[in-house]
């Protein structure tokens, strides 16, 4: 999310719901992904990734991390624009 008053009230969301596994995390997708990623190598769990990406669809580079993840077992797609939702699959 790159929106930081977003990612506060998610949290506050998460925790009065009760919600502890989970992560949010401030910026964009395609700058953060690789980071995010690389710190859940030590763990053995199952990832679940939710995306809500602008009109224009997922950036190349998110796209590519999120199919070398070998651990993304699920994927969340929100979209407000199917034509960008169709060529991010076909990417």
């Amino acid at each position: 999310e790159i929106v930081a008053q977003a990612v506060d009230d998610a949290k506050r969301n998460a925790k009065l719901n009760g919600i502890e596994n989970v992560e949010y995390h401030v910026g964009k997708a395609e700058e953060t992904i690789k980071e995010v990623i690389q710190s859940l190598k030590g763990s053995n769990r199952e990832i679940v990734a939710v995306v809500d990406p602008p009109r224009a669809g997922l950036h190349t580079t998110v796209v590519r991390a999120l199919r070398n993840c070998e651990r993304l077992k699920h994927l969340v797609y929100v979209s407000c624009n199917a034509k960008s939702m169709v060529e991010d699959i076909k990417k």
